[in-house]
């Protein structure tokens, strides 16, 4: 039993993904986006703790606002005005949009999205792509690629012996 290669597969970095978040989708809210809306929502993690979000629209000629309210960890209030977005659809009508809300180094993401998601340990909702999630069918899709390159790698560096060249 053992020996290299066996245990751990340490070649394989996993990255948090989209299915073990809370995912917040404009889909649920579009029989309710109209002026000063409000109302709660709840969902479950994956550890089976529940949680509630509230939400209020705030819509006027010049503002599209969701605000979104929850608690944090021990209770930490946390508030998140979301920026709305609507595009027209090609058949009449129009589409509802989140403008995710977070950013990096004092610039702003502000990508248009269907979905926000809060990762386990996360703090604020945000886009797949601020928060760095995949998809798991993604992350096993290629796995094999991933092992063969890494295989290829410590070939070339160790030698087929496992001493450094």
């Amino acid at each position: 039993m053992g020996g290299w290669g066996s245990g751990k597969k340490y070649w394989v970095r996993t990255k948090k993904t989209v299915e073990d978040s809370v995912i917040f989708s404009i889909k649920t809210f579009r029989s309710q986006i109209f002026p000063n809306s409000a109302g709660q929502s709840v969902w479950t993690r994956s550890n089976g703790q529940k949680s509630t979000l509230g939400f209020c629209f705030t819509l006027t000629e010049t503002e599209r606002t969701l605000t979104i309210n929850y608690r944090f960890g021990e209770g930490e209030e946390i508030r998140i005005p979301i920026r709305l977005q609507i595009t027209p659809i090609k058949h009449g009508g129009f589409r509802w949009w989140f403008t995710c809300p977070l950013g990096a180094n004092g610039v702003a993401c502000a990508r248009r999205v269907g979905n926000l998601y809060l990762p386990l340990g996360a703090k604020y909702f945000g886009c797949r792509h601020c928060h760095d999630l995949t998809y798991r069918s993604s992350q096993k899709a290629h796995y094999g690629e991933r092992r063969e390159k890494f295989l290829e790698n410590f070939v070339k560096n160790y030698g087929s012996r496992g001493r450094r060249i």
